[in-house]
């Protein structure tokens, strides 16, 4: 698996956020639109930690993006990690 040519965002996201992939925004950007209506978030936070470590300064840019329609919860979760 070449991990820079993945391109299904819905199929493929948690291997495009633990890569340096070039769909990482888009798909950290979907992370984000999706974390609100999941029930069990712990994976969707565990990967929202590992996209910030694997590329931190896309992942704030893009986080700075969408802020506003990530629930406060999350919010304050991301912004003290």
């Amino acid at each position: 698996m070449v991990l820079k040519e993945l391109k299904d965002l819905k199929e493929n996201y948690p291997i495009i956020l633990l890569s340096e992939n070039v769909y990482f925004g888009e798909t950290f950007e979907e992370l984000l639109k999706s974390i609100n209506g999941v029930k069990d978030k712990d994976e969707k936070i565990r990967l929202l930690e590992a996209a910030f470590r694997v590329n931190m300064k896309k992942a704030v840019e893009v986080y700075k993006m969408y802020s506003d329609i990530v629930n406060e919860e999350t919010q304050e979760y991301i912004i003290k990690t």
